[in-house]
């Protein structure tokens, strides 16, 4: 009998078989605007393409010519575009609501003035206490005796020294001999003043500063308020915005500051009013016609 044809399995194709993940068809999604930079948006759509680059470069720090510049117009005309475009309605209205999405508004502003009206600098400032010295009157008598003590003190350390180290020999016979030099030096003044001569000596002591703590003004938001910070070598000096300025730029916002100028005639007389002729009859006008006859002959 004829043998049948096996027909050979289809091959299968070595190695891993991987599932492609559909593509996910979920779009980042930016942070929702807040109510200012919607008016900001909203303001911006009104102007025109230029007038948007001119609104942009100005709230970018730019002047006025050279926002216009920038904006497209050309060097000779940027000036004068700059000052027609800042006196648009639009214009004016997409910028001033640019510094209000930006946090400069004048509510802003105004709340940063009131801040720094009531600002004081012991709100950022704390105390720390370091080893300093003073320097005291005190008897020579009695200072001479601490010597005495510290004198014995080093020289019974050297004869229980039990070390080959020769350098800390030679720094305590050092210090025993500034110890014997002061010792003598007080000892002859007392013999010249007698036993109540004084001296000054130097004594250690805590001492109390105030010093300026950035982490709690960065934390309070008052970080602005520093205005110069000049490094010595005692220690940074820091200087602060006084609350007088803000009070000043309180008052100027508020109107408080008018000028009032007081406006005279010749001699300091009172000015005269404008005078209404139609009220004068003829012979008012006659005789006022010959007065200026007259000033002007002389």
């Amino acid at each position: 009998m004829p043998r049948e044809k096996k027909t050979p399995a289809p091959k299968q194709k070595r190695g891993k078989t991987t599932t492609k993940a559909p593509r996910s068809t979920r779009r980042s999604t930016s942070p929702p605007l807040t109510p200012a930079e919607q008016a900001f948006a909203d303001k911006l759509k009104e102007c025109l393409p230029q007038e948007r680059l001119f609104v942009r470069h100005r709230l970018a720090g730019r002047s006025q010519k050279e926002a216009a510049k920038l904006a497209g117009y050309s060097e000779k005309s940027a000036e004068d575009m700059g000052a027609q475009l800042s006196g648009r309605l639009r214009v004016s209205e997409a910028y001033q609501a640019g510094l209000a999405a930006a946090g400069f508004g004048p509510q802003d502003v105004l709340a940063d003035i009131q801040r720094l009206r009531t600002f004081d600098r012991s709100q950022i400032e704390t105390e720390v206490h370091e080893i300093g010295t003073v320097v005291v009157e005190r008897r020579a008598e009695d200072v001479i005796q601490e010597i005495i003590t510290k004198e014995r003190a080093v020289s019974d350390f050297l004869d229980e020294l039990d070390v080959d180290d020769e350098e800390i020999v030679e720094d305590l016979k050092g210090r025993q001999r500034e110890l014997l030099r002061e010792r003598l030096e007080l000892q002859m003044l007392v013999a010249v003043k007698g036993p109540d001569a004084t001296t000054l000596v130097r004594e250690p002591r805590t001492v109390t500063k105030r010093v300026i703590d950035y982490d709690k003004a960065r934390e309070l938001g008052l970080l602005k308020f520093i205005k110069n910070v000049r490094p010595t070598k005692y220690g940074d000096i820091i200087e602060t915005y006084d609350w007088m300025d803000g009070v000043q730029m309180a008052a100027k916002s508020a109107g408080l500051f008018v000028e009032r100028r007081e406006l005279s005639g010749p001699g300091g007389a009172p000015i005269q009013s404008e005078l209404d002729l139609s009220k004068l009859s003829a012979a008012e006008l006659a005789e006022r016609y010959n007065r200026m006859l007259e000033e002007d002959d002389s």
